[in-house]
C-alpha cells in the first residue's frame, strides 16, 4: 500500500510516516504543501491520501477540488488531518468526498488504532476507491436539523432521502428502497415502532438494515424491530463516523 502524507508540519509527517511503515508495512510518500501534493500524486499513483487541510501555496480544501475535478484521481481515497479548531471545514470536505476525518496529533497507540480504522475504510468496499454506485439512506425524523447532520454526514458516499413523518417514510421507503433506513423520534401518527414494524412486514429485512436513532443512552428495544442503534447527534462528524461503524460495520458482518 502506497501511502501519501501531505502536510506542511515535518514533525506530523515524520508521526504519521512512522506509524505507517511500523504498523501497516505501507511505503510512504510525502509533501510539504498542495502544490507538491497534486504533482506526487500523478507522478507517483498512491492508493490512499492523508491529507492536512491548512496548509501554503494550496489548502487541503483546495487539493480536494484538483482530485475531484480530474477523472484519474476522482475515486482517490482521501483521509483528512486536522485539529479542532478546523471543524468548520469538515462539512465542505464531506461535500467533495473523502474517506476518513482524524483529529491531530495521531500519536500513540490511540492514533495507530484511529488510523487502522480509516485505512480499512478506504481499502473496504465503502471507501470511495472502490468505484461503487452511492447506497441509499433514508432517515425519518421530525427534526429538521437532525435530518441536515444526517445529510451533511453521509452525502459523499450515499444518496441521502429524508421524510420527516412515519407516513412519508413509509411512502419513500417503498419508492427508494434504501438500503438503510434511520428512524428518530417525532413522527406523527406512524411512530418509529409501527414504521419499524411495517417495513419488516414488507419484506424489506432482506434488502435494507433499520436502525433507531436515539441518545447514547438509549437501550435497545426488545424484539427484532432494529439492527441497532445509532447515536443522535448535532455535529455531523461524530454522526458520520457512528454510522459507518454500527451501520455499514454490522452489514459488513452478514
Amino acid at each position: 500500500m502506497r501511502v501519501l502524507v501531505v502536510d506542511d508540519d515535518r514533525v506530523t509527517r515524520l508521526a504519521v510516516g512512522a506509524l505507517l511503515r511500523r504498523h501497516f508495512g505501507a511505503e510512504v510518500l510525502e509533501a510539504a504543501n498542495g502544490a507538491d501534493a497534486l504533482t506526487t500524486t500523478t507522478r507517483e499513483k498512491p492508493d490512499v491520501m492523508l491529507l492536512d487541510l491548512f496548509m501554503p501555496m494550496l489548502d487541503g480544501v483546495g487539493v480536494l477540488r484538483a482530485l475531484r475535478a480530474e477523472p484519474a484521481h476522482a475515486k482517490l481515497p482521501v483521509i483528512v488531518m486536522t485539529s479542532s479548531a478546523e471543524r468548520h471545514l469538515i462539512g465542505e470536505v464531506i461535500a467533495l468526498g473523502i474517506t476518513d476525518v482524524l483529529i491531530k496529533p495521531l500519536v500513540g497507540q490511540q492514533g495507530k488504532q484511529r488510523l487502522e480504522a480509516a485505512l480499512e475504510r478506504a481499502r473496504g468496499p465503502h471507501g470511495l476507491g472502490s468505484g461503487a454506485a452511492p447506497r441509499r439512506v433514508l432517515v425519518v425524523d421530525g427534526d429538521p436539523a437532525f435530518r441536515r447532520v444526517v445529510e451533511q454526514a453521509l452525502r459523499a458516499d450515499f444518496e441521502v432521502r429524508e421524510a420527516a413523518t412515519g407516513v412519508e417514510g413509509l411512502q419513500m421507503f417503498l419508492e427508494a428502497r434504501p438500503a438503510v433506513v434511520c428512524i428518530g423520534a417525532g413522527l406523527g401518527l406512524l411512530q418509529e415502532d409501527r414504521l419499524a414494524g411495517k417495513i419488516r412486514q414488507d419484506g424489506a429485512e432482506d434488502r435494507a438494515r433499520v436502525f433507531l436513532c436515539a441518545n447514547r443512552d438509549t437501550p435497545l428495544p426488545a424484539g427484532d424491530l432494529y439492527a441497532g442503534i445509532i447515536p443522535r447527534s448535532d455535529d455531523a462528524i461524530s454522526f458520520r463516523r457512528d454510522f459507518l461503524k454500527i451501520a455499514l460495520g454490522q452489514a459488513a458482518e452478514n
